[in-house]
């Protein structure tokens, strides 16, 4: 490992052989208190909920090998990586968008194996991507559009504008949507 201060270079050890505490000391100059990365509490398997959620052992693309993590049904996952990691091979094989190229999961205690994201989104997983401008809206669609999509309200084979509408309107007030009316373009031009 090397360690830098202000872009400058200070070492390089091995991981076996420097504490973190000096690893911090060495880039920052300083000791830092100990509030400021207070120890982690025992896991409490009880207050975190039953596994929702299990990844075993999972192999996405070239670049994604061996990750195993579970979920509980009272926590939020979180990964940390720098910009362009593999995370999002991870997040994609999960809502559906790549397959597994080796490992399991398993959603709710049963096997899960998307085979899309309307697979996914049918069991209650979908994807929230970071960049919701461009990859969470279609830009030439209203606002009306983008928010019914998934699931357009028809009768028979005809689409059903004023249920469309009715759902638009809920959901704008409900998640707080800024639009003069569910007929604006999602994005202004």
């Amino acid at each position: 490992m090397t360690i830098l201060k202000d872009g400058q270079f200070v070492g390089t050890y091995r991981t076996s052989e420097i504490a973190s505490g000096e690893i911090h000391r060495r880039m920052v100059g300083r000791e830092l208190a100990k509030s400021i990365y207070p120890p982690r509490p025992a896991r409490d398997d009880k207050a975190r909920g039953p596994v929702v959620l299990e990844v075993s052992d999972a192999a996405v693309g070239r670049e994604l090998n061996n990750v195993s993590l579970d979920v509980g049904a009272s926590e939020i996952l979180g990964l940390a990586r720098l910009k362009g990691a593999s995370a999002e091979a991870l997040f994609a094989a999960i809502c559906g968008d790549l397959p597994l190229r080796h490992g399991s999961m398993k959603l709710a205690g049963g096997s899960y194996a998307p085979s899309s994201p309307t697979f996914a989104w049918r069991r209650g997983v979908a994807h929230l991507p970071g960049d919701r401008k461009n990859e969470g809206l279609i830009a030439e669609f209203s606002v009306l559009e983008n928010l019914v999509m998934a699931r357009p309200p028809h009768h028979g084979p005809v689409f059903d504008r004023a249920a469309a509408t009715t759902i638009a309107g809920d959901l704008i007030a409900q998640i707080g949507i800024k639009a003069q009316s569910v007929l604006s373009f999602a994005l202004r031009r």
